[in-house]
């Protein structure tokens, strides 16, 4: 390239190599898009039009035909970019910006290893403790789990099994619960009615368990004793509550378990190739008790570090306690001397305590 191309190519013995290819790359698509022969025909027809707007328009619906990355497009347009700058013929930065994809980001949930679940449920109220539990050994959505009555249980069958409404389908299906947690359970629901909720709220087993409210408390506790970071998305966290079907999937497939039955279990769709034949329930429990081991907790013992973390946390939730008993002396010896500040201490006060309750509430 000469002439009026120099200028160019003095910019890019500026880049690196990689930058410099790339750039290249770049300016050659968005010539083939607009059907320009060279740099030079580019730059004279669009100094006439006076605006390189529509040029754009047409490289960007060229790239996204060619299906390119986000990342990939952003690397090639800042290269025109440049290449127009360079040779003075503007164009809306903003209508480019309202154009451009945008990279998605993808949450990345992962699973949650079973020994760190047998380190987090002490940490939970009972209703929440056995939700949780029952999310990871059994492979439930949330959704289904919350709306289980207790006339859907059937724990005295071997094995203990749960009758649950596919979100995705509304249709039903079984699920299995292994011993220890059918045990648990039926301490659970002693005494309550057939149309009771299994997992109820604190107003009583006529009012489901709000899944908003066990996520939370899920989250807190994880954050607290596995000091959980965000997810590489940072739109959310590293373990969430389906990271407990995730849990289960994984534990189930590294144990040998049938690739469609664990599809059945899970109330996924098993696609047209496999629709002639679905396992029936007796041999979905066979396969299923041959990897009940791999789902049952009562092989792991709650350890020392669990056991010193906890009081660790109930320790400091006491010296927070304690510190707002201190705030509020100093605050009755301010309200004779400063009656003016009194409500803005009062209402701070008021603050902190509901704070310190959500907290304590969040177990």
């Amino acid at each position: 390239m000469g002439g009026l191309i120099s200028l160019w190519e003095s910019f890019l013995s500026t880049r690196s190599e990689k930058t410099r290819e790339a750039y290249n790359d770049g300016l050659s698509m968005f010539l083939k898009a607009n059907g320009y022969d060279s740099p030079e025909r580019a730059i004279s027809e669009l100094k006439k039009k006076k605006a390189a707007d529509e040029a754009i328009a047409a490289f960007i619906l060229f790239m996204k035909e060619k299906r390119m990355a986000p990342s990939s497009m952003a690397l090639y347009l800042s290269a025109v970019k440049n290449f127009l700058t360079l040779y003075d013929i503007p164009f809306n930065a903003v209508k480019i910006k309202a154009m451009r994809p945008r990279k998605k980001f993808i949450r990345e949930l992962r699973p949650l290893p079973k020994e760190d679940l047998v380190k987090v449920l002490p940490f939970l109220r009972p209703v929440k403790k056995l939700f949780i539990w029952f999310l990871f050994a059994t492979g439930c959505r949330a959704g289904e789990a919350a709306q289980l009555r207790i006339k859907d249980l059937h724990l005295n069958l071997d094995p203990p099994r749960a009758e649950v409404v596919n979100e995705k389908s509304s249709g039903k299906r079984v699920v299995f619960i292994p011993g220890d947690l059918a045990a648990e359970l039926k301490r659970w629901v002693e005494g309550k009615r057939p149309e009771d909720f299994v997992f109820h709220s604190e107003r009583g087993p006529e009012h489901p368990l709000d899944i908003n409210h066990a996520r939370a408390a899920f989250q807190s506790v994880l954050r607290r004793i596995l000091y959980m970071k965000r997810d590489p998305s940072n739109r959310g966290w590293q373990y969430g509550l389906h990271s407990l079907r995730k849990t289960f999937k994984t534990l189930m497939q590294n144990s040998g378990m049938d690739g469609l039955m664990i599809e059945v279990l899970l109330g996924h769709s098993t696609g047209l190739d496999r629709h002639y034949y679905l396992p029936s329930l007796e041999e979905l429990a066979r396969e299923w008790k041959k990897h009940e081991r791999v789902l049952r907790l009562d092989t792991l013992a709650y350890n020392e570090e669990v056991q010193k973390r906890m009081r660790e946390i109930y320790g400091e939730l006491e010296r927070m306690r304690g510190a707002l008993e201190i705030y509020v002396d100093i605050v009755k010896q301010i309200k004779t001397q400063f009656p003016q500040l009194y409500p803005l201490l009062r209402d701070a006060e008021r603050k902190m305590r509901k704070f310190l309750e959500k907290d304590e509430r969040a177990f």
